[in-house]
């Protein structure tokens, strides 16, 4: 069983966001190790059967993003003011664990039930009747794919104690018998769904207990090495041309990388990618852009992308320095300087995150320069 904390941000009365806006508010958290997005739509709506609603909040999707580390109670609370949703954070469980590649769906729903638990428990109590003594008989009474116990360590929106997410195949949506892994045995079935009420009553309020199907789709995992063998991979690297970008683009390449060498003079990028293709037959192209130009990124990273389909590792390297002794060096020649170092890094990183979130990993690395800590002789 293993545990981790994540953060459910949940839609009550209200549709869940789309997979682009979800992806969004993940980036809010630093290093997310994997983002879920279950909604409640046209194939869900088949296991409306399930459904109960007693406290009547009206679930309608869920954001659940797994982390490393607890946020903050002040992060927690910001989101839910900024988005409405409820926000839930969870220590969760994983009895029956989901495997789900980025950017798939599962093929039946998920059920989400929130609940408070029994008023005479208390926390230790429920973690023993819920974690441990019920985690069995509902994984056996169940026809379940998955199955997460989420306890709640913090809340802004309607208390809950609980929260136990389950997958289920879509025959189960529309067929008790299914549901309740007893197709064909009615006996059976009376039994499972005896013993699971029975267990679920020892620690659930029942007059708290909402359910509802989602469909569910994960976005984004963080991995802590690229699973992508190298020679399936494509870097894209500023300043290619010549000096430590084409290193690096010859280094890359050895290793089977396909490269983009994006630099201010053509000519230079393609002697760099025929050097490529002279000594290791990797795949190449040469762009040019002069990336100080802020308005041509967005077009760079996507004739990037579609270059080879993919877009693995982004280097920063390009730089523009005009070292001169501080009366003559011009405000225009500084600002140049910043839109071709900082300032076109940080939009290329934001062009690209979003690429590599939906491939599920992705790698970005910013150079920097040795000139920002010795001496300089410009003789200020």
């Amino acid at each position: 069983m293993t545990s981790s904390y994540r953060v459910q941000l949940v839609y009550l009365g209200e549709a869940a966001p789309s997979a682009e806006e979800a992806r969004r508010l993940a980036t809010q958290f630093e290093a997310p190790l994997r983002v879920m997005l279950a909604r409640y739509d046209h194939h869900s709506v088949r296991a409306d059967q399930w459904r109960r609603d007693p406290l009547s909040l009206n679930p309608q999707g869920r954001i659940a993003v797994d982390l490393d580390a607890a946020p903050s109670s002040d992060r927690l609370q910001t989101l839910h003011q900024q988005t409405g949703a409820a926000v839930y954070l969870c220590g969760v469980h994983w009895p029956l664990e989901l495997t789900l590649d980025p950017g798939s769906t599962h093929a039946g729903t998920l059920q989400w039930s929130g609940f408070q638990k029994r008023p005479e428990l208390d926390r230790d109590e429920l973690r023993e009747r819920w974690l441990s003594q019920h985690t069995d008989v509902a994984i056996a009474c169940q026809n379940t794919d998955s199955y997460a116990q989420h306890e709640i360590l913090a809340h802004f929106g309607p208390s809950l104690d609980g929260i136990a997410e389950e997958t289920f195949p879509i025959e189960a949506a529309e067929s008790a018998a299914a549901f309740f892994a007893a197709k064909d045995d009615s006996a059976l079935l009376k039994t499972n769904v005896t013993r699971l009420l029975e267990s679920s009553r020892r620690f659930i309020d029942f007059d708290t207990l909402s359910v509802a199907h989602f469909t569910e789709q994960r976005l984004h995992c963080r991995r802590a090495f690229m699973t992508v063998p190298l020679n399936q991979t494509v870097a894209l690297i500023t300043g290619a041309g010549q000096g430590v970008g084409q290193g690096i683009a010859l280094s890359l390449a050895k290793r089977g990388v396909r490269v983009i060498a994006v630099g201010r003079t053509l000519e230079k990028c393609e002697q760099t990618c025929a050097q490529i293709t002279e000594r290791f037959g990797t795949e190449c192209r040469a762009l040019e852009c002069d990336i100080g130009n802020l308005d041509t990124l967005d077009a760079l990273v996507a004739d990037a992308h579609n270059t080879f389909g993919r877009l693995d590792i982004l280097v920063n390297n390009a730089v523009s320095t005009q070292p001169r002794p501080l009366m003559k060096l011009s405000l225009d020649a500084f600002q140049q300087s910043l839109r071709v170092g900082p300032i076109a890094a940080l939009k290329l990183m934001q062009l690209v995150q979003p690429l590599m979130l939906e491939q599920g990993e992705g790698h970005i690395i910013n150079l920097a320069s040795t000139a920002a800590m010795r001496w300089d002789n410009a003789r200020y």
